[in-house]
């Protein structure tokens, strides 16, 4: 079984996406509610993916998905804000675009799943395209 952590600061949408991921088979999913909390179970439990909330309190969803690349566990990140969404898909970055359906969380999970490497070269490029460039020193 893959196990699946899914980062949302809403409560209620954690558990739907715990409840819809959990109809298949090859899932088991564990929820939390903050980019502190993410981190901590992405050190401790080492979960084989993870879907992530781009607004999240004390931690932003960016900052847990380098986090998590760094321990290479793939990223799916989600989002309701159109110009986040935009940035992400101009991006190439694997992501869900609120509201979604479920079995189409469930495709994408399997899909991510399934080209891990990948999923983490996109992330780290979108994350290295971030960066503001160092500043000139003359």
């Amino acid at each position: 079984m893959a196990h699946i952590l899914v980062v949302d600061d809403q409560a209620d949408i954690c558990e739907v996406l715990k409840a819809g991921l959990e109809t298949a088979p090859e899932f088991y999913v564990s929820c939390c509610h903050s980019g502190p909390d993410a981190v901590a179970i992405l050190d401790e439990h080492r979960p084989d993916f993870a879907v992530v909330d781009m607004l999240l309190p004390g931690l932003a969803g960016v900052d847990v998905a380098q986090w998590a690349i760094d321990r290479r566990i793939p990223v799916l990140f989600m989002t309701g804000n159109p110009d986040t969404a935009r940035e992400l898909l101009d991006g190439r970055v694997p992501c869900l675009i609120k509201p979604f359906r479920l079995d189409y969380l469930i495709e994408q999970v399997r899909i991510q799943l399934e080209t891990g490497d990948d999923n983490l070269k996109r992330i780290r490029d979108f994350l290295l395209s971030r960066r503001a460039p160092p500043a000139s020193t003359r």
